[in-house]
């Protein structure tokens, strides 16, 4: 294993992929506020009221990183994020896009983590962890400005491997109560390996 597998450095989005971000984001904020997300729009706002955060329902920045991290792993991948991600206004169906592996298609659900080395579920999505569809979540740090970006794939980890590992944040950790946590997984270089042709 190399040391940037663990620690990787800062890549550049192409600002082409940048704008395309910012423009999703928008159309995402703009479903919240017309109702077609509405599902969705309830667990953030019942989470927003629990923390007093934003919610990302209105949050254009947090949408944006997002997508930003989804982008990321299409290019990692060698996917075209056009056609490998939905740019539609409704929520996905439990993962952000599909990878050709061993003759099946791995369902792969991005998570972009403000929290460095750790790998987060989303405490408000905690109840619907089991049935959601994916086979692996990946892990990126992404972060964009009005005109640049840049990211960090992190780490990849099965489903179950994550669910069976985890921790659950208490009052010491950095971290709301009861978010589900682990600090590492499969290196993303790894992955990539593994998966790319």
């Amino acid at each position: 294993m190399n040391i940037s597998d663990v620690y990787p450095s800062w890549q550049d989005l192409p600002p082409e992929w940048v704008q395309r971000c910012w423009e999703f984001a928008g159309r995402v904020i703009d479903s919240y506020a017309a109702g077609k997300k509405p599902r969705s729009l309830a667990i953030d706002q019942a989470h927003s009221e629990e923390t007093g955060e934003l919610p990302a329902s209105r949050d254009i920045v947090k949408q944006a990183n997002a997508r930003a991290a989804e982008v990321a792993v299409c290019l990692e991948l060698g996917l075209d994020p056009e056609t490998a991600l939905n740019w539609g206004d409704k929520c996905d169906v439990g993962f952000d896009l599909i990878v050709p592996y061993n003759g099946t298609d791995l369902k792969v659900d991005v998570k972009n983590s403000p929290h460095g080395d750790l790998l987060l579920w989303p405490k408000k999505k905690n109840h619907f962890y089991k049935e959601t569809p994916f086979d692996v979540l990946c892990f990126v740090n992404a972060r964009l400005e009005f005109n640049r970006g840049e990211y960090k794939t992190r780490y990849v980890i099965g489903k179950w491997r994550f669910y069976k590992t985890k921790r659950i944040a208490g009052p010491d950790d950095k971290l709301q109560d009861g978010t589900w946590f682990v600090d590492r997984g499969t290196p993303f270089g790894e992955f990539k390996q593994k998966v790319m042709p």
